[in-house]
C-alpha cells in the first residue's frame, strides 16, 4: 500500500502514513515500511498490531456435563452495537485435530438471552446453550461466536469431556501368598459415581463354565467416587486355596451404562512351604566359623553385591578392607567334597591380601586350609588362576616378586613374573627356571618381563590336567630346534603382552614337563608369526566396543592340539604335538573347538573338520550374519548361536514368533538342521557390567549349555514366553534393559521337545519385583582362560539361579536376592506345566543377608552359595560365609555354650594354632577352629589386627548377647 510519493532528495527524515481499511476484527497483523529509489529497495523491520474485536467475547467452562448432554457458557459484550447473531460451535476433539479447527462444527444458538435480547449496551452479558446428542466418554472442543455491525468474532477454543460408563486401565495381581492375593486396577469413573468389584473362580470352575458362579468381592461393591481421570483401586482376596490357579476379572459400574467387565486374567497361589529344603538338603557351613573378622569374597562384581553399593565411594561394607580388583577362582570338585574360594585373611599368619582357600569335607566336617603363601604378591593379576577338576588338588598361580622358590629366576633379589604349579599349596614348581634374556625383573619400569596365562588342558583318562600350560610372554624364551621350531623372535620393547589387546606383540608358549615349546610356529616349522594369540585373534565386540577373544577349548583336553591365531589377519592355525602346524583352510575367526580338538567352529559359520581339512557344515548356510554362540554340546553336534540372517524362513516357534532379518535371532544347529528358538534383544548381550548371552569368551558369557547340548539356559529382557516382565509398580530393575521397565528373566530351551520355558518368571503370574539372573562372575585373568563357568545348568535340565523376586512362599524377604532351584516338568514328580521352583537360600533377613550362587556339582547334590545369614548354629557372626546346601547333608554341631555366671567361668584353656601348611598359611576345621592371640579388653581382632570395639561388648560365652541378636536363626536341617 503506498504511503507517500515524491519525497524529494533531501537528507532529513520525512514522516509518512497510510490508512488501511477492510481489516478483520480481533486479528493480529504484521507490517513494515518499504522505500525505493535509483539505488535500490530497502525494507524496515517488522512491527505488529491487533485490531479491536467486532464483538468482545469470553468463553466459559462447560457445566452440567452428562453422558450425552452439557451446558456451554460464555459472555458477550456488545460495546454499544446490537448483536445480530450468537451461537456456540462444537466438534469432537478428534475432528478438531484432524481438520485443524472448527471446519464443519455443530452449532447451538445462545439462550437466556438469545441474540435478539442481548441488547446494545456496554459490558459482558452471560449467555449459554444446552447441547444434547453427545457421545459418552468423548472429549469436545467448543467456542462462542457472535456478529454485530462491526463484524463477526469468535472466542478462543475450550474443551470438555462427556461423562459415561467407567473405563478400565491396567489390571494386575500382586502380593500373592498361599491364601491371599491383591487385585489392583486403574479405573476412570468419567464423572459418574462408580463402584468396583473383583470376580474370581478356580481354574476348574473356569474350565467348566468360565465366570458362572464366580465369587464377587467386596460385597457390596467398593465405591470409587465420581471423579474424572484414572484412579487406583485395589481389593484383597482372602481364604484362597494354596497351590491353586485362579481366574479373575474386574467389574466397574456407574449410572451411565451397563457394567464394564475387564479381561480375563489369572494368578496362582503359592503352595504351602515345606519345613525342609528341597531334595532332602541341609545347610553345611563350609568356611570356618572362626575367621578372625575375615570374610569370604564372592566372585560377583557385576553389580552392587549383597545389598550394599560396593562401587559407590565410601561403601565398602560388602567387602570391607579388600580391593575388588583381584579375582580368584571359586571352583568345586565333581563330587562336592572339595571347594576352593578366596577371601580376606582368616588369621594373622595368612597372606596379608586375598587368600585362596581349599575346603575338604571330612567325617568331622569341613576342613579349610589356605593355599596362598604368606608372601603372595598383590595386584597385576597375581594369585591363583585355575585348579585341576578332581578334588582341586593341583593349582596354577602367578607371582612376580618375591619368587616363591629358589629355582625361580630373579635379578638382584627381585623376582621375575612367573607361573607356578602347586600341589595343594604345599609345593611350588616354577614354569620358568631361567631368567628372560631381554627383560627386567619386577613389575615396574618400561622393560619388565610380562607373562600372561592363556589356558591349560583339562585332562583325560590318561593325561593329567594342567600338564600342558599355555601362556604369552614379551620375550624370546626358546632356542631353535632344527626341523621343529625356529628360535622365538625378540619382542619389541614396550609390549605388554595382553591376551585381549591387538596392539602388543607376544610370543605364545607351551609348557610341559619336558620344558618350553614355541607355539606360534607357521607351517613348515621355519618361520614364526611375530604377533599371535591363543584362540582367536580378535573376534566379536564386547560391551564397551573392544574386540573380545574366543578361547573355549583352544587347547584339547589331552594338550595335543593348540589353536592359535595370527593377529594381523585372524587366520587360525593348529599346533599338533608340539612338532607340526596346520593352517585351517577357512578365513573365519576361531570360536570354539571340541574337547578332542577334532572339530572347530569358525566365525563365518564353518564347522571345520581338522582331519579332513575342510568345512563339514555351516551354521549360517552361507548367509552370514553370525554374531556369536551361546554355547554348544561337547562334540559340536548342537550349537546355539545368534545370527542376523533369516535362516528358517517363516517357520514359527511355539510362541508364534519367527526370525526377522536384521534381528538378533537365536538358533540351534542340530547336526545340520536349524531351528529358530527366539528373537533376542541387544540388551541381552549387555547384562550388568560386561556379561551377555553371546559374549566372545565363556568367562563373560551368561548363557550355558549342557554337555549333550539338549538344554540351553540364558537371560533375556524380552517377553519370550508371553510373561509380563515389566517391573511391578513401574520402577527400575537392577539390570535395566535399554532404559525400559523390563526386568531380565532366566529361560531354558529343550532341544528335544523344542520347548522354551521361563524358570524365573513368577509362578503366580504377577509381574516381578525385580529381575533374575544366571551367574555373573568375573574371571581372574584378563582373558578368563581355562576357568569353567559355574554350574547353573545341570545335565538333567535342573537350573540354579539368583532372583530378587519372590518366587516361593518360603521367600519372606521381598526384593532381597536369593538362590533358587528350578526343575522341569516331569522331573521327580514335578507336575506343574511351567516346572517347579524351590528356594535354596534362607529367604529371610535384612538386605545385607542376600545370597549369591557360587557353584553346584554336575549332579546337583551340592549347591554352594555365599551369604551373611547365619544358617547353622555354629555360625555366630554376620560375616560373609560359604555354605553348601547338600542333599542328605548336615553335620553334627556342638551344643550351645550356656551363659556364664562370672567372667572367669567363661575362660577356657588356651588353644594353640594347628599345624601350618607350608608354604600355605592356615589350616582350619569347622568344628575345632584354632584361636589366635587375644586382643586386650575393649579391642577385637579384625582383618588380622586389633581394633577398638564399638557398641555393646558380646561375652564369649553368650552368643545371644550383644547388638546382633537374632530371632530368626536357621538351624542345620534347612527350615526355609
Amino acid at each position: 500500500m503506498p504511503a507517500a510519493t515524491g519525497l524529494g532528495e533531501g537528507n532529513e527524515p520525512v514522516a509518512v502514513h497510510a490508512d488501511v481499511a477492510g481489516l478483520q476484527g480481533g486479528s493480529e497483523y504484521l507490517f513494515r515500511l518499504v522505500g525505493e529509489n535509483s539505488f535500490g529497495t530497502t525494507r524496515s523491520y517488522e512491527l505488529s498490531f491487533t485490531t479491536k474485536a467486532a464483538v468482545n467475547l469470553e468463553i466459559g467452562a462447560a457445566t452440567e456435563i452428562g453422558p450425552t448432554t452439557t451446558t456451554l457458557n460464555g459472555t458477550v459484550d456488545p460495546e454499544g452495537a446490537p448483536i445480530a447473531a450468537c451461537e456456540f460451535e462444537y466438534v469432537t476433539e478428534a475432528a478438531f485435530l484432524e481438520a485443524g479447527g472448527f471446519t464443519t462444527p455443530l452449532k447451538a444458538p445462545c439462550e437466556e438471552p438469545d441474540a435478539a435480547t442481548i441488547g446494545a449496551g456496554q459490558g459482558p452479558v452471560p449467555v449459554k446453550a444446552e447441547v444434547t446428542g453427545l457421545t459418552p466418554n468423548t472429549e469436545y472442543a467448543f467456542r462462542l461466536s457472535a456478529e454485530s455491525a462491526f463484524g463477526t468474532s469468535a472466542s478462543p477454543p475450550a474443551s470438555f469431556e462427556t461423562h459415561g460408563p467407567p473405563t478400565l486401565g491396567e489390571v494386575q495381581a500382586s502380593g500373592v501368598t498361599e491364601t491371599t492375593a491383591t487385585i489392583e486396577a486403574q479405573v476412570d469413573p468419567h464423572g459418574e459415581p462408580t463402584s468396583f468389584q473383583v470376580e474370581y473362580v478356580t481354574q476348574a470352575q473356569f474350565e467348566a463354565g468360565e465366570y458362572a458362579g464366580a465369587t464377587p468381592v467386596p460385597v457390596p461393591a467398593q465405591e470409587l467416587g465420581s471423579g474424572v481421570g484414572f484412579i487406583s483401586a485395589s481389593q484383597v482376596i482372602s481364604e484362597l486355596t494354596p497351590g491353586t490357579t485362579y481366574h479373575y476379572r474386574v467389574v466397574a459400574q456407574n449410572p451411565a451404562g451397563a457394567p464394564v467387565i475387564g479381561p480375563d486374567k489369572a494368578f496362582a497361589t503359592f503352595g504351602m512351604p515345606g519345613l525342609l529344603l528341597p531334595d532332602g538338603r541341609a545347610y553345611e557351613l563350609v568356611s570356618p566359623a572362626e575367621k578372625e573378622g575375615g570374610e569370604v569374597i564372592p566372585g560377583e562384581v557385576s553389580r552392587n553385591a549383597l545389598g550394599v553399593g560396593c562401587f559407590e565411594p565410601g561403601h565398602d561394607e560388602c567387602l570391607p578392607g579388600v580391593s575388588l580388583a583381584p579375582k580368584r577362582p571359586l571352583q568345586t570338585s565333581a563330587d562336592g567334597n572339595a571347594v576352593v574360594f578366596f577371601g580376606q585373611p582368616f588369621s594373622a599368619s595368612s597372606s596379608s591380601g586375598t587368600n585362596e582357600y581349599r575346603s575338604v569335607r571330612t567325617a568331622q566336617g569341613w576342613a579349610t586350609v589356605s593355599l596362598s603363601p604368606p608372601n603372595l604378591g598383590e595386584g597385576s593379576g597375581q594369585g591363583y588362576l585355575e585348579f585341576s577338576p578332581e578334588l582341586l588338588a593341583n593349582g596354577l598361580l602367578l607371582q612376580t616378586d618375591p619368587s616363591l622358590v629358589a629355582q625361580a629366576p630373579s635379578l638382584g633379589g627381585t623376582g621375575f613374573a612367573n607361573l607356578y604349579l602347586t600341589a595343594a599349596g604345599t609345593s611350588f614348581q616354577p614354569l620358568l627356571t631361567s631368567p628372560p634374556p631381554n627383560r627386567g625383573a619386577g613389575s615396574t619400569g618400561s622393560n619388565h618381563f610380562v607373562i600372561n596365562y592363556a589356558g591349560a588342558n583339562q585332562g583325560t583318562g590318561s593325561v593329567s590336567p594342567l600338564s600342558h600350560v599355555i601362556f604369552l610372554a614379551n620375550d624370546a624364551l626358546t632356542q631353535e630346534i632344527p626341523g621343529i621350531a625356529p628360535a622365538a623372535p625378540v619382542v619389541p620393547p614396550g609390549s605388554g603382552c595382553s591376551a585381549i589387546s591387538t596392539e602388543t606383540d607376544c610370543d605364545l608358549y607351551e609348557w610341559t614337563a619336558g620344558g618350553l615349546r614355541l607355539v606360534n610356529v607357521l607351517p613348515g616349522n621355519s618361520e614364526v608369526a611375530e604377533a599371535a594369540n591363543f584362540g582367536s585373534a580378535n573376534s566379536q565386540l564386547t560391551f564397551s566396543g573392544e574386540e573380545g577373544v574366543n578361547f573355549d577349548h583352544a587347547i584339547s583336553d589331552d594338550g595335543a592340539r593348540i589353536f592359535w591365531s595370527r593377529r594381523s589377519d585372524g587366520q587360525v592355525f593348529v599346533r599338533i604335538g608340539g612338532v607340526e602346524t596346520r593352517q585351517l583352510a577357512d578365513p573365519g575367526d576361531f570360536i570354539t573347538a571340541s574337547p578332542d580338538g577334532s572339530k572347530v567352529l569358525l566365525g563365518d559359520g564353518c564347522l571345520y573338520d581338522v582331519g579332513a581339512g575342510a568345512c563339514s557344515g555351516n551354521v549360517t548356510e552361507g548367509q552370514g550374519g553370525f554374531e556369536g554362540i551361546l554355547g554348544a554340546s561337547a562334540d559340536l553336534t548342537r550349537i546355539y548361536y545368534v545370527d542376523t540372517a533369516q535362516l528358517t524362513g517363516n517357520a514359527e516357534n511355539a510362541n508364534e514368533e519367527r526370525a526377522v532379518a536384521g534381528a538378533h535371532n537365536l538358533y540351534v544347529w542340530d547336526e545340520g538342521a536349524i531351528t529358530f528358538v527366539a528373537r533376542l534383544l541387544q540388551a541381552d548381550n549387555n547384562t550388568g557390567r560386561k556379561f551377555g548371552d553371546w559374549k566372545p569368551a565363556s568367562s563373560n558369557r551368561s548363557a550355558q549349555v549342557t554337555p549333550d547340548g539338549r538344554y540351553l539356559a540364558f537371560m533375556s529382557a524380552a517377553r519370550l514366553t508371553g510373561y509380563d516382565n515389566d517391573h511391578l509398580g513401574g520402577g527400575e530393575c537392577l539390570h535395566e534393559a535399554e532404559n525400559s521397565p523390563a526386568c531380565f528373566e532366566v529361560f531354558e530351551y529343550d532341544a528335544t521337545t523344542q520347548r522354551l520355558t521361563c524358570p524365573s518368571c513368577n509362578p503366580t503370574g504377577t509381574r516381578p519385583l525385580d529381575g533374575s539372573n544366571l551367574n555373573l562372575v568375573e574371571r581372574p585373568t584378563p582373558s578368563g582362560a581355562g576357568l569353567p563357568q559355574p554350574t547353573n545348568l545341570l545335565p538333567d535340565g535342573r537350573l540354579f539361579f539368583e532372583s530378587r523376586d519372590v518366587l516361593s512362599a518360603a521367600d519372606q524377604n521381598g526384593k532381597i536376592q536369593d538362590v533358587y532351584e528350578w526343575a522341569p516338568t516331569g522331573f521327580e514328580g514335578c507336575q506343574k506345566a511351567g516346572g517347579c521352583v524351590s528356594l535354596i537360600s534362607a529367604g529371610r533377613g535384612s538386605p545385607s543377608e542376600e545370597a549369591y550362587f557360587a557353584d553346584a556339582t554336575p549332579s546337583g547334590s551340592d549347591v554352594f552359595f555365599v551369604t551373611r545369614a547365619r544358617l547353622v548354629r555354629s555360625d555366630h557372626d554376620e560375616l560373609l560365609d560359604l555354605y553348601d546346601a547338600r542333599v542328605g547333608g548336615g553335620l553334627a554341631e556342638p551344643e550351645p555354650v550356656p551363659p556364664c555366671g562370672a567372667e572367669a567361668a567363661c575362660r577356657g584353656g588356651a588353644v594353640q594354632p594347628g599345624p601350618t601348611a607350608v608354604p600355605g598359611s592356615l589350616s582350619l576345621n569347622g568344628g575345632g577352629n584354632p584361636k589366635f592371640k587375644k586382643c586386650r579388653r575393649g579391642f577385637v581382632r579384625k582383618h588380622g589386627k586389633c581394633a577398638k570395639k564399638h557398641g555393646h561388648r558380646r561375652r564369649r560365652g553368650n552368643r545371644h548377647a550383644g547388638s546382633h541378636k537374632r530371632t530368626h536363626r536357621h538351624h542345620q536341617g534347612g527350615a526355609v
